[in-house]
């Protein structure tokens, strides 16, 4: 039986570790194609849309499966190269969904509305002044719940929102 060829595309210093950690349960039924560059050498200016091409073009070799640890971009990333080459994984869209919180809250509604808490998409430059506190707030995309924070208060709002590290994350 041959094995399946699984490309990691922007591979982190976990899976290096966590895979070699468990290698006798895959190694007999897969190649692990460890891609370049790896997710912590991956810039903002990183042409992903040239990537991805050129691994669906076959410019780095065949492969059977393609994932990736990487929250962002290197899941979008693997959903996008799977779903050109017709291969099992889920459809960039959803991936991007899922991460927006705004996004997956309203996915969350439509799947499940009795089970999904109130939200709303709040304009950090504009926040609505009929907003019911406690809240909750959080970026729409962020990692590890940075910004995360419980506000009680209209005034609380108006603080956090003024912080230089929130106004950098918001800069747009």
């Amino acid at each position: 039986m041959s094995k399946q060829r699984v490309r990691i595309v922007l591979p982190t210093h976990w899976d290096a570790r966590q895979l070699a950690a468990c290698r006798p349960r895959w190694e007999s039924e897969f190649d692990l194609l460890f891609d370049e560059p790896s997710d912590d050498e991956c810039s903002h200016r990183f042409p992903v849309l040239d990537y991805i091409d050129e691994v669906v073009r076959g410019g780095r070799g065949g492969q059977d499966g393609v994932f990736s640890s990487s929250d962002y971009p290197g899941a979008t990333v693997a959903a996008a190269i799977a779903t050109r080459l017709g291969l099992p994984g889920p459809h960039p869209r959803s991936v991007i969904g899922c991460g927006h919180k705004y996004h997956s809250r309203l996915f969350q509604r439509e799947a499940a509305p009795e089970a999904t808490p109130w939200f709303a998409l709040v304009d950090p430059l504009h926040p609505p002044a009929d907003l019911v506190f406690p809240l909750f707030v959080k970026p729409v995309k962020g990692s590890f719940s940075q910004l995360a924070r419980r506000i009680d208060s209209f005034e609380d709002l108006e603080a956090f929102l003024a912080r230089p590290a929130t106004r950098e994350f918001f800069d747009f």
